[in-house]
């Protein structure tokens, strides 16, 4: 009966000492340890940080956004409280951005990325002198007031140069504004009534092109005085502004002192810029110098026997907090506070940083020696005792329990389980306890529900010391054990992760996280999103997506790969042969020497011409000395080089070498050559440079000089003279030069394969060719070793006949760096009405462009997607101009050669001297200098005529003879017309646009290109002398062109929005050329710059190389039969990827099995784009600690999918974990109270054991360096138990300060925003410990900028900028250069006496 009644009340006494432990628990949980970082920059508005973020996503949200706000009614900066004008932001910008997007920007807002971009705009607006709430800069004229602005912007004249104003990179422009010749900086607070009146002004002038909008940031500060803080330069405002007119007209109509009358007379006498004198902090309350304020200042500050005045003292002196009931200071306060709501429109509280780790490491105290021997004898009974220790928790004896109650067994282990996760002592663990922790916490997290799976390893490996007990007895099931392992294997195998490692990869790209911080994995992420989402928006399937985005389109593979020209040509002068000279008779001719082991760097001697160094200069300018002479030494010393030289002298044929000094070395080399030898022309030219002693170019008496000297039998006039024999080679070299791209010189090649113009001195020279030999020796070995190099083969077609040998090198299209590409990720709008066009974004602009474009190509209909075309070339320029005819007859020639070229390996060399060869079916073409030039040959003519070989060396036709220009056939060609503004005539214009509206894309090819051929015939059609359908074309039908070309002629507005698009978009100026190709923009072209065929076909073959072929692979091996993919959708997905900067590769996670030991989450929305996000981990390392709240953060804000693989140690021999750990990041802002902000995110510790002694630790991003500024307790020595009650630790990040002087070109720039591309070389480096002198100039700026991982170190590889970290509290005159690391100890300065100073990591 008893026994009854107690199992009837045991649940009650259960919940009842339940309750009372927990009780218990909760008092003793008085002590924690809370630990936060505050910047020393006040807090920046959200709207500003805001704009920031929508800036980097496109510059039209920005502009888009600024409308939106200006708008708003009340202003933004009367919405309070905080949480309402949170909103309010959020509700205008969600009209741009997706909702994956807009909860991005909340986490960008919680980390404040963005705080110091804005403080730095204020303090650029500081240092300007704005100390208004809105101010202009108009062409280097600050203005405060709306309607001297409205008067300057109509008297600035709007040709006078881009001066006054300094702009940066980071500046943000009005779109389409860039080109404008006045320049106009608006600094103010987006919110505020007065920025929106100012903005409105400068759009329509900019919209006007008049001027060059620019927006920069400008935190309001009303009064500084009023607000306590007595360091900034207070400039009340203009007469103009409705605050000081209303305070003035105030003063004005109750004073009668003469004093203050003069005082108000001098204000109002300065004409539109009254300013409240230099400092009024100083004037009024300490500079007392200015004689006619001296009484003010007497009043305000030291008197106050005046009437009226003596309130007004007190409130700008002393007491803020003073209401009068007096009616002068009553309206000037209400008028104060009508306009922003409060004085102090900053809020005085810093910054509160988010995105680091702290963690609280495990002191040990003590140190023991034990016998092993003993140990191991002992180990039955330790286990027989620790097995009844852990049966007692709290007092309660489970064992004992368990055995009077069997039937409560389960609800008795709850218990148990309970009090063991409630406790905070910690238990020492025996060795073969810790040996499965790993793994018992996986199963742990796997026995868990799936949404508290994450959760749940965050709460174990971040207070791992605590939950190391309640896990022993954890039963581990052998499928967890063999999928884990068989797991690490292929880890081990293909991703070379140990079983300790943490990995993380989105999207396949992998990061480290102990290296990589949050802010940069925010910057990765958002990065991920716009292609996703791009890829969705264009259309791209999602069974495509995951294959293309794992494509490395951003040429990183291809940018490796060095490109050729080929040196196969008459103009290069080969000054020895290898293969044929004498004095390499003795070395072996066979290739297979390529394969012998030599010592690292050492040159094989082989007789074969495999390496040919050819140099292009003027033998007559000092830049070309040191190679020239180098080149000789190669020679001397039998290095294995072929030497050839390329004299790219004047061409023109009426100056002689008795005038030109370039032309004279020429002639005298063609002398010393015909002589004796090629060398003794090249050690003529080394003898003319030894003669003369000094630094400088040579000159034609130096030549003569030394032709004297060397050579007494000639006759120096008739070698030097216009008729003499020895000046040939001239039009050669200007043919060669012309045909390949270069645009300067002196230029050296070897095996065609152009050297960096900065080795081309004479300590980089010798280096950069033996490197680039080096670098060209495996490939010759590989070939050799597979067969495909014999020495029956000739070493200089082997080589020429390469991929990567080009026909022409422009840099225009090689050169990767600064390239732009066009958004085309947007959608054609509902609303196709050309008219609106001007207002559209530039997204939207490039999105209608697309749907309107029509193309010439090789196909028969518009609209063919049966083969798509993945190469698509805009040609922008104007038809009535030579030179935009040209650009667009080269794109057509080319893309129109896909017939094969003349192959002349078929043909009987034994026939070359004795027949001909027929051109009967072979197409007129231009070829190289290697191949037959057929350019001569009629095409009628050729059926009955044909090209005579006699004289053509044998050795050409060795090999097929391929076109440059050839055309893959996958090319079509659109037409942006860009007219002057003076043109007086459109025709040639129309007519093009009329042919590809009604022509089929082939025919109207045809017709076009044949119109473009003739320069007379284009001119004709363009003055109206004749009349398109004069143009007879076979097969083209031109009977309903000429309808189509009147309407052209009544209608511009295609050649509007054309012209309007090329202004605002591609900001080129009228009539200006350029090629954009998949989004890619090239130019503008110079003036006179010439863009060939050979130049498209050398675009084509490069953008083959980087992404054609793999996009051709994956839309063969990908896909649905019915989704169809469009040439205009590989054009955006191209342009999409592409403009990505890629530098990680993207890996595929192997796995065997994904049931017992994986983690799956899957996505919110499996409709919208998927984020893959994959995480390797085991549950009780460091990186679980980090990556279990990243994780948490990521799923809630982000539609992504997780995989968590635990990959756990199989066996421990120690605790793995000794620490407690807490990563401070939130998803978003949070708010507090009635709405205000919190005061920030901060890592607290609590329910920690108090016995126990800890050391704090902060994990910081790379780049902080921070420092503890209030810590009542030694943070080196932390024990609870002599703690009265929790304590705070406050830390602040040492400050990144960009300093920059422009008057002396001095610059330390910041790991934030780095340093301007544009900024002076500096004269000192990091380290070096020269700090550049601050000057007394005006031009100076102060950017306070942190938080960004992109480091400014990393551009001292190009010798630009000089860095240092400077604390922000320091006086500017004080800079002292610092290099501590991140990482570093750094002093922490301790309030309490009886605590020593401590240092933190």
């Amino acid at each position: 009966m008893h026994y009854l009644s107690l199992k009837m009340w045991w649940p009650l006494l259960l919940v009842a000492l339940n309750a009372v432990v927990i009780l218990a628990t909760k008092q003793q949980r008085t002590k924690s340890v809370t630990t936060l970082i505050d910047a020393q920059w006040e807090a920046t508005p959200v709207v500003l940080e805001v704009a920031e973020f929508l800036a980097d996503e496109n510059p039209d949200y920005l502009w888009s956004f600024v409308d939106s706000v200006s708008h708003l009614e009340p202003p933004l900066v009367e919405t309070s409280p905080d949480k309402a004008r949170y909103e309010r932001v959020l509700a205008a910008v969600s009209g741009v951005l997706t909702s994956t997007q807009l909860s991005v920007l909340k986490l960008a807002l919680s980390l404040h990325i963005y705080s110091p971009k804005v403080e730095m705009y204020a303090q650029m607006a500081r240092e300007r002198g704005v100390l208004c709430p809105v101010a202009v800069d108009l062409a280097g004229r600050l203005t405060c007031d709306l309607t001297e602005l409205k008067s300057l912007l109509t008297q600035t004249p709007t040709s006078q140069p881009r001066a006054g104003v300094k702009l940066y990179e980071l500046d943000h422009h009005y779109p389409g504004s860039e080109n404008a010749s006045t320049v106009a900086v608006l600094y103010g607070e987006l919110g505020t009534p007065e920025l929106a009146l100012f903005h409105e002004l400068l759009k329509i002038h900019a919209a006007a092109g008049t001027v060059d909008y620019v927006l920069r940031h400008h935190v309001k500060v009303l009064a500084g005085i009023l607000c306590g803080d007595h360091s900034y330069r207070l400039f009340i405002g203009t007469s103009g502004d409705t605050v000081w007119g209303s305070f003035i007209q105030t003063l004005q109509g109750t004073s009668r002192d003469t004093v203050w009358g003069s005082f108000l007379q001098t204000l109002q006498g300065t004409s539109g810029d009254i300013v409240l004198f230099k400092v009024l902090a100083g004037i009024l309350c300490g500079d007392h110098s200015y004689r006619l304020f001296k009484v003010l200042a007497g009043i305000l500050c030291g008197d106050h026997s005046y009437r009226l005045y003596k309130v007004l003292a007190e409130i700008l002196c002393g007491d803020h907090s003073y209401t009068s009931g007096d009616t002068v200071w009553g309206s000037f306060l209400q008028t104060l506070q009508g306009t922003s709501g409060d004085i102090c429109e900053r809020p005085q509280r810093k910054v509160r940083l988010s995105g680091y780790g702290v963690e609280l490491q495990i002191k040990s105290t003590e140190y023991k020696a034990q016998d092993d021997t003993q140990v191991k004898g002992e180990e039955s009974s330790d286990s027989s005792d620790q097995d009844d220790d852990e049966q007692e928790v709290q007092g309660f004896n489970f064992n004992r329990l368990g055995s009077l109650y069997p039937d409560l067994k389960e609800d008795l282990e709850v218990f148990r389980q309970h009090l063991l996760d409630s406790s905070s002592d910690m238990a020492p663990l025996k060795v073969w306890q810790v040996q499965e922790l790993s793994l018992q916490a996986a199963e742990r997290i796997m026995s868990a529900p799936r949404e508290e799976a994450l959760k749940l390893m965050t709460t174990i490996a971040q207070n791992f010391p605590l939950q190391a007990k309640s896990l022993v007895r954890t039963p581990v099931s052998e499928a967890l054990k063999k999928e884990v392992k068989l797991n690490q294997d292929m880890f081990s195998s293909s991703l070379n992760l140990q079983p300790t490692d943490t990995a993380l990869f989105i999207n396949g790209m992998f990061f480290d996280l102990d290296v990589v911080d949050m802010i940069s994995l925010l910057d990765v992420v958002r990065q991920e999103l716009r292609v996703l989402e791009g890829l969705y928006k264009i259309g791209i399937s999602e069974s495509r997506m995951s294959s293309i985005l794992a494509l490395d389109f951003s040429g990183g593979s291809s940018s490796n790969q060095e490109y050729a020209i080929d040196i196969r040509d008459s103009a290069v002068m080969w000054v020895n042969d290898i293969e044929h000279d004498k004095q390499y008779r003795r070395w072996s001719d066979s290739l297979m020497e390529l394969l012998r082991p030599t010592f690292p760097g050492m040159l094989r001697s082989i007789r074969r011409n495999l390496y040919h160094l050819v140099i292009i200069a003027d033998p007559a300018k000092l830049e070309a000395r040191p190679l020239l002479k180098l080149a000789e030494s190669f020679y001397v010393h039998t290095a294995p080089l072929r030497l050839g030289l390329v004299f790219a002298v004047n061409p023109d044929e009426t100056v002689s070498g008795l005038e030109d000094p370039g032309v004279a070395m020429l002639n005298a080399f063609n002398y010393a050559s015909e002589q004796k030898d090629a060398y003794s022309g090249l050690a003529f030219i080394t003898d003319v440079y030894a003669a003369v002693k000094e630094d400088r170019d040579i000159t034609v008496e130096d030549v003569r000089t030394q032709l004297k000297s060397k050579y007494p039998q000639g006759n120096v006039e008739e070698i030097l003279g216009e008729d003499s024999e020895y000046n040939t080679g001239r039009k050669l070299a200007k043919d060669f030069l012309e045909r390949s791209g270069f645009r300067r010189h002196p230029q050296v090649l070897l095996n065609g394969v152009p050297l960096s113009d900065k080795s081309l001195t004479s300590d980089e020279f010798e280096e950069a060719v033996l490197t680039e030999i080096m670098s060209q020796t495996p490939t010759f070995q590989k070939a050799v070793y597979k067969g495909e190099f014999s020495d029956s083969d000739d070493s200089l077609d082997f080589i020429m006949n390469q991929a990567n040998v080009m026909p022409r090198l422009n840099d225009r299209v090689l050169n990767q760096d600064n390239q732009h590409y066009l958004d085309m990720s947007g959608a054609l709008p509902t609303n196709t009405k050309t008219d609106n066009f001007p207002s559209l974004s530039t997204r939207d602009k490039t999105a209608m462009l697309v749907g309107h474009m029509r193309y010439f190509s090789t196909r028969r209909q518009h609209g063919d997607n049966s083969h798509p075309v993945i190469l698509t070339h805009w040609i922008v320029g104007d038809m009535d101009s030579s030179e935009g005819r040209h650009l667009l007859h080269h794109a057509l020639e080319q893309m129109s050669s896909s017939s094969s070229c003349v192959s002349l390996a078929a043909v009987p060399v034994k026939s070359y001297s004795s027949s001909c060869l027929s051109l009967a079916a072979v197409p007129v073409k231009s070829y190289s200098s290697s191949c037959v030039s057929l350019a001569a040959v009629p095409v009628k003519s050729s059926s009955s005529s044909c090209v005579s070989l006699a004289a053509v060396p044998v050795k050409s036709y060795s090999s097929s003879c391929v076109c440059p220009q050839l055309s893959s056939g996958s090319v079509r060609v659109g037409l942006l017309v860009n007219p002057l503004h003076n043109s007086s005539s459109r025709l040639l214009n129309q007519l093009v646009l009329a042919a590809l509206e009604t022509l089929p894309p082939n025919q109207a090819s045809h017709y076009i290109s044949t119109i473009l051929a003739s320069d007379t015939l284009s001119q004709a059609i363009g003055s109206g002398e004749k009349d398109p359908q004069d143009v007879i074309v076979q097969g083209v039908d031109l009977s309903n062109l000429t309808l189509v070309w009147q309407q052209f002629k009544s209608d511009f507005t295609t050649l509007n929005t054309h012209q309007t698009y090329s202004r605002t978009v591609l900001n080129l100026s009228p009539g200006a050329r350029a090629v954009v190709t998949n989004g890619r923009v090239l130019g503008p072209l110079d003036a006179g710059e010439r863009f060939t065929t050979d130049d498209f076909s050398l675009l084509e073959r490069f953008n083959m190389n980087n992404y054609g072929d793999k996009l051709l692979a994956v839309l063969k091996k990908q896909g649905d039969d019915d989704d169809v993919v469009t040439s205009d959708i590989l054009m955006q997905t191209v342009a999409l990827l592409v403009s990505r900067t890629q530098s990680r590769s993207r890996f595929e996670i192997p796995f065997k099995g994904e049931e017992y030991s994986v983690v799956n989450l899957p996505p919110r929305n499996p409709s919208e784009p998927i984020l893959d996000l994959v995480a390797v981990v085991d549950p009780v390392s460091r990186g679980a600690q980090k990556v279990g709240p990243i994780l948490s953060v990521l799923q809630e804000v982000l539609n992504c999918n997780i995989r968590l693989f635990l990959n756990c140690v199989e066996k421990h021999s120690d605790m793995p974990l000794k620490s407690f750990y807490r990563f401070v990041v939130e998803p978003e802002l949070q708010f507090v109270g009635e709405g205000h902000h919190s005061p920030g995110p901060v890592a607290r510790f609590t329910n920690m054991p108090e016995s126990t002694l800890f050391t704090q630790n902060m994990h910081v991003p790379e780049n902080w360096l921070v420092e503890s500024v209030r810590s009542l307790y030694d943070l080196d020595n932390i024990r609870l138990e002599d703690v009265d009650s929790g304590f705070t630790s406050r830390t602040s990040i040492e400050t990144g300060i960009s300093y920059f002087n422009f008057a002396h070109g001095h610059i330390l720039c910041s790991p934030y925003v780095g340093c301007p591309p544009d900024a002076s070389k500096p004269s000192g480096r990091l380290g070096t410990g020269q700090v550049p002198q601050r000057s007394n100039s005006s031009a100076r700026l102060l950017l306070l900028v942190l938080l960004k991982l992109t480091r400014c170190v990393a551009s001292l590889a190009v010798d630009d900028v000089a860095c240092s970290i400077l604390p922000l509290r320091r006086p500017p005159a004080d800079l002292v250069q610092e290099t501590r690391p991140a990482g570093s100890s750094v002093r922490v300065e301790s309030r309490d006496p009886t605590v020593r100073s401590s240092r933190i990591t």
